[in-house]
């Protein structure tokens, strides 16, 4: 799965199959992980994270709040 994360911090995830893009998840658990996008220097603006929390997506729509603080 993949999500771009918006200017108002909002996102959507989307799911390769294949050659294919689908819109949503599967149900299931899922572990997060952030990756900063490319500076002028084509280098992350900071290294990749996991988010220590594990989210759940069920069958249906959901609205899911994803929080993390910066040090």
């Amino acid at each position: 799965m993949v999500g771009d994360i918006a200017g108002d911090g909002t996102f959507r995830l989307r799911t390769l199959k294949g050659s294919r893009i689908a819109d949503g998840a599967p149900a299931g658990s899922y572990e997060v992980t952030i990756y900063a996008p490319i500076g002028p220097d084509r280098k992350p603006l900071f290294p990749a994270f996991v988010v220590p929390k594990k989210y759940q997506v069920a069958p249906e729509l959901n609205n899911l709040q994803i929080r993390v603080e910066s040090e």
